[in-house]
C-alpha cells in the first residue's frame, strides 16, 4: 500500500513538472511590439499611442501669495517655514537645511530667495520633492 502511495506522488510530481515544461516562456517587459512581431513571425503593426486616462483629475487650486503673506511664514514661533521660488512657494517647513526658517544662518523664510538662489552654490533641483503650497506674485 505504501508503494502505491509513492507511485502515485512521483506521478503527481511529474505531471506538474511537464505541465510548467509545456508553458511558453512570459514575454519580457523590455521587447517592443515590433520586437515581439518579429520574434513571433507576425507583420509589423504601427506603433500606437499610450492608452489616454479617461478620467481627469480634479483641479487643485493652489493660493497666490503676495510679499506681505509670504513674511508671515518665517518658521519662527510655531509657525510654517515658507519660501519663494521661481514663483511658487514651497513649504520648507520639515527641510532640516531650514531649522526654524532659517538657512545657512543667512537666510530666512518667510521671502522670495529666487534672486538669491542663482549666486547659491546649489541650484533649485534641491527643492524636488519639497511641497509646493502656492504661487508667488510680488505685485498683488
Amino acid at each position: 500500500m505504501k508503494r502505491l502511495g509513492w507511485i502515485l506522488l512521483l506521478v503527481l510530481v511529474a505531471a506538474l513538472l511537464a505541465g510548467c515544461a509545456a508553458q511558453p516562456p512570459a514575454a519580457t517587459p523590455s521587447a517592443t511590439p515590433a520586437e515581439t512581431a518579429q520574434s513571433t513571425g507576425q507583420p509589423t503593426a504601427a506603433p500606437t499611442q499610450a492608452p489616454q486616462a479617461t478620467a481627469t483629475p480634479a483641479q487643485v487650486t493652489l493660493p497666490t501669495f503676495t510679499a506681505e503673506e509670504l513674511a508671515k511664514y518665517t518658521g519662527q514661533d510655531g509657525s510654517r517655514a515658507y519660501i519663494a521660488v521661481g514663483g511658487k512657494v514651497y513649504d520648507v517647513t520639515d527641510v532640516p537645511q531650514w531649522k526654524n526658517g532659517s538657512h545657512a544662518g543667512r537666510f530666512q523664510a518667510g521671502v522670495d530667495w529666487t534672486d538669491a538662489l542663482a549666486q547659491a552654490p546649489h541650484s533649485a533641483s534641491m527643492l524636488d520633492g519639497v511641497p509646493i503650497v502656492g504661487m508667488y506674485s510680488a505685485n498683488q
